[in-house]
């Protein structure tokens, strides 16, 4: 049963011993406003002491208090969050108990940049780390492509390190749900820090754009291998996050798609796109990518068969951007 109660009736600052001593200060919007908000009356009451407490740099308990209180209306307001870092800085706090109000804040409203930036100054100060990937994990499990907890997470791992678990942690996120491309980005974060380098992957000439880490060849193949198991299984074929996910092995190893160690990419792209000829959009996109890197006037001739079927049938919202690049392979046969 629900309960009936009503919240206690808000009382205003100016009503409250403890503040009697501060003038709030109005808000200012000037003579003739744009566009006037109407805040809540308890929201103005507390930013119109908060004004005068920041006028006169007072750091305390109460200011802590006020910061808080006024935060819940406005969680992503930059100069409360500063505001009350300053003041855990002036009382020289542990910060410790941040934590307990910074959980409550994620819940609350996880989606704002100075939320999580807060939580980063707060580890920092307390060296505590115990705290964040609960958190994160939690913030996940309902949204899993958020993009302020995984931002948070790899700066976990980069300032604290933890980067040789994270492979497991992907593969489980993409086991449950082969769509998060988020998953399969984070996959290859983590791969292109703990996994061996191969000098004699590198790039070809043709590919200038092809920069960045070199990856391990067997590396490379099991991840293919990996990623081809989703790619397989039942409307796989259409999954883009696998098809960016290998096609991102390619332009970080130096490797071309025809490379004879690891030509599974390029084969598996043919097997796709003849096992689904109607909507295999992904995998004949990126047969116009191989053919064009093999150099030589008869497989420029079929790529722009591949562009003219992308064009009219398999992805025409892209129509113009494949006659533009139809145009250009044309200029090198």
């Amino acid at each position: 049963m629900e309960s009936t109660e009503q919240p206690p009736a808000y009382i205003p600052l100016s009503q409250r011993d403890e503040w009697k001593d501060l003038t709030p200060t109005p808000l200012d919007d000037g003579p003739t406003p744009v566009c006037a908000i109407e805040y809540s009356v308890e929201y103005s009451d507390l930013m119109g002491y908060f004004r005068t407490i920041c006028k006169q740099q007072e750091a305390s308990e109460r200011a802590l208090w006020l910061t808080e209180n006024a935060l819940k209306f406005s969680p992503s307001n930059y100069t409360l969050w500063s505001y009350r870092r300053f003041v855990l800085e002036q009382l020289n706090s542990d910060c410790r108990s941040e934590f307990e109000f910074l959980k409550k804040m994620t819940l609350r409203s996880s989606k704002n940049y100075q939320l999580w930036f807060h939580r980063q100054w707060t580890v920092e100060k307390t060296k505590d780390t115990s705290h964040e990937f609960p958190i994160i994990d939690g913030v996940l499990q309902k949204d899993a492509k958020h993009f302020h907890a995984w931002a948070h997470r790899i700066w976990m791992l980069e300032q604290y390190g933890g980067w040789e678990q994270e492979l497991d942690y992907s593969k489980r996120l993409i086991t449950e749900d082969p769509f998060n491309n988020s998953a399969w980005n984070h996959r290859f974060q983590a791969l292109s820090r703990v996994s061996p380098t191969d000098p004699s992957l590198q790039p070809v000439s043709s590919s200038p754009r092809r920069t960045g880490l070199l990856l391990d060849v067997n590396v490379v193949k099991s991840e293919i291998e990996f990623a081809s198991t989703f790619l397989k299984a039942p409307e796989g074929y259409w999954n883009e996050a696998i098809w960016n996910y290998l096609r991102g092995f390619y332009s970080k190893t130096g490797a071309s798609y025809t490379h004879e160690e690891i030509p599974e990419t390029s084969i598996l792209a043919e097997s796709i796109a003849c096992d689904h000829p109607d909507n295999a959009r992904e995998a004949v996109a990126l047969l116009v990518d191989v053919l064009c890197e093999k150099n030589q006037p008869e497989h420029y001739s079929e790529a722009i068969q591949y562009c003219s079927i992308l064009a009219e049938y398999m992805d025409p919202i892209r129509k113009n951007y494949w006659i533009n690049r139809m145009n250009k392979i044309k200029q090198n046969i």
